[in-house]
């Protein structure tokens, strides 16, 4: 058993995550086959995640704070779940047995790291949590594998009740799956998840049409669920952010993002399988790595571009333009960015820059975008293209219509009520 660092929480104040930091005794390598986390308070610990830190970069990080451990829930540097597994508390969360032979080591001078997201609760409290390792005598025989499948881009407007996030991932590699983990914060909904298999053929995972956020769960099959190379992952998670949800933390609502504390949200599925052989289990954790490389990315871009629109919608293109600029440069295909361009170009009157950046936007959207239709439209009326521009809204109309774009839709309803001879200079 390993203590933890008592923690001082105040009677009230802002939701905290705190990484404690400690040495696990051991003196050779061990082989971990449970764990049981014990959060120190089942009413200011909302939930509790383990990982290990077999470098300095965890303690060095708790050295530099005054307090016990260090704040954040995004991790820094090093730490991760144990090989294989994600080990984790929330209140009421049911005991599994340990699966025979998936035991992960335990290598000497390897620090605990604990995350705890913490909720005041109208009086002090003392948090001292602690971690029972339990030990197998045998090594591990079998070597199971963590996927996250997660989603950073969300932007939740105030009122909307069925805001959907959705992504997958292919899996590379023949995988049984063992254990299914949904993750959402209060304004989560109806989270689903389910597998697409070759063949087309679909298979449910997991749903829970009325998500909890104070009651989570690690899901266990009864029976390993075997998923064949080439099936695809999907998850789709719906949040209600309007009034009539009574778990919204805010009232009025307004709008969420994704971040760490409860008001804001998160999209997480993690799920643990288990390839049938040690080279297939480093092909499936390369195609994960790329995945969330591409996320990260992804995700970037879309912090640019919101500051982006953000100065565009205050009136300072130079500042608009950078940040869309800083967006590509994360990625290259993200029509948003491009769109703003293609729009600020078009303010400028460089409207053979503005029809070259809008063909850009439709082709790396597929032609599947309704705002790039917009910016190509003008930028063909800017050059006195009446035929193309009447061309690009017409299809822009129709994509406006399937968007649920009603002001769009309107705008491109009275550029082509107009005649043709004044779509020339009409932008």
């Amino acid at each position: 058993v390993v203590s933890l660092p008592t923690i001082k929480l105040p009677p009230e104040g802002a939701d905290r995550y705190r990484n404690l930091v400690v040495s696990i005794p051991v003196s050779g390598r061990r082989w971990v086959e449970y764990v049981e986390l014990r959060p120190g308070s089942r009413t200011a610990v909302h939930h509790a995640r383990m990982m290990i830190d077999t470098t300095t970069s965890s303690a060095e990080l708790a050295a530099d704070d005054p307090e016990p451990g260090f704040d954040g829930m995004a991790l820094l540097r090093n730490a991760t779940n144990p090989p294989g597994h994600f080990i984790g508390w929330t209140p009421a969360q049911t005991r599994l047995e340990p699966l025979e032979g998936m035991a992960w080591p335990l290598e000497p001078g390897t620090d605990l790291v604990v995350q705890l997201h913490l909720r005041t609760t109208g009086e002090a409290e003392e948090v001292a949590a602690e971690v029972a390792f339990h030990f197998a005598d045998e090594p591990a025989a079998r070597r199971p594998a963590v996927l996250v499948i997660s989603s950073l881009v969300i932007d939740i407007p105030p009122g909307e009740a069925q805001y959907a996030v959705s992504n997958s991932f292919t899996l590379p590699v023949d995988v049984e799956l063992l254990s299914v983990y949904p993750h959402a914060h209060f304004l989560g909904k109806d989270l689903q998840a389910y597998a697409v298999l070759p063949d087309g053929r679909e298979r449910s995972l997991i749903h829970i049409p009325d998500w909890d956020f104070d009651w989570q769960d690690d899901y266990r099959f009864a029976r390993p669920v075997f998923l064949p190379a080439g099936t695809q992952i999907v998850k789709r998670f719906t949040y209600d952010n309007s009034a009539a949800n009574p778990r919204n933390p805010s009232e009025p609502p307004r709008r969420v993002v994704y971040g760490s504390n409860s008001d804001d949200e998160m999209a997480d599925l993690i799920l643990q399988v288990l390839p049938r052989n040690g080279s297939d289990r480093e092909v499936l954790l390369q195609a994960q790595a790329w995945q969330h490389e591409s996320e990260d990315m992804a995700y970037l871009a879309h912090v640019e571009h919101a500051a982006g629109a953000a100065a565009l919608a205050e009136g300072d293109l130079e500042a608009a333009t950078r940040r869309f600029q800083e967006a590509l440069q994360y990625r290259a295909d993200h029509v948003p960015s491009l769109v703003g361009l293609a729009r600020i170009f078009g303010l400028r009157g460089d409207w053979s820059s503005s029809l070259l950046i809008a063909r850009q936007a439709e082709l790396m959207s597929g032609g599947s975008d309704h705002l790039a239709y917009e910016v190509l439209s003008a930028a063909h009326a800017g050059l006195g293209d009446a035929t193309a521009a009447r061309a690009a809204a017409e299809q822009g109309l129709v994509l406006a219509r399937a968007a649920g774009d009603d002001a769009l839709v309107e705008a491109f309803e009275v550029r082509l009520a107009c005649p043709p001879p004044a779509w020339e200079g009409l932008v």
